[in-house]
């Protein structure tokens, strides 16, 4: 089995049970039915379509390796690939700064910031689309989640 091919299975598992622990977290907090929705139905319906995309991962890398493909000598390196574990940290740190900034300055502010900080991620960085996703992006989760479902979340504020 190719080291792409294991690595692709294991990321699909960590998803799958990624997806399964948060959606059996959101338990506690009472599912109710879809006409009157109690507060752990979003967060139950979002791991489970987690999970679902962890098996998609997984299932995509047995069929890829099913089917047989061509063996390229210069495609086969051992080095270690320094952009993921950057990529790795950085997303996993916006999520973090994404917690502190929506308490303290509301959700536009911290939209704002989640995705600057995953764009610097990317290894083709582009600061206008960047900017234009993360304006884009901060418009349709403050439509969304504060109008749209009424979450108690200011849109944004100078702190506490």
């Amino acid at each position: 089995m190719r080291k792409q091919t294991l690595r692709e299975i294991l990321s699909g598992a960590v998803v799958t049970l990624s997806g399964v622990a948060f959606s059996i977290g959101a338990l506690q907090y009472g599912l109710g039915s879809f006409s009157q929705m109690q507060p752990g139905m979003f967060p139950f319906l979002v791991g489970l379509m987690v999970a679902f995309t962890g098996l998609l991962i997984a299932a995509g890398a047995v069929l890829t390796r099913a089917a047989p493909e061509p063996v390229d000598e210069s495609d086969q390196t051992d080095e270690p690939v320094q952009g993921e574990w950057r990529a790795l940290l950085l997303v996993s740190a916006a999520l973090i700064v994404f917690g502190l900034v929506v308490s303290r300055f509301g959700m536009a502010p911290a939209v704002i910031v989640l995705v600057l900080l995953v764009g610097v991620a990317e290894r083709e960085r582009r600061p206008l689309q960047a900017v234009v996703v993360a304006l884009s992006l901060a418009a349709l989760t403050t439509a969304l989640f504060i109008y749209g479902l009424g979450m108690n979340i200011p849109v944004a504020t100078w702190g506490p």
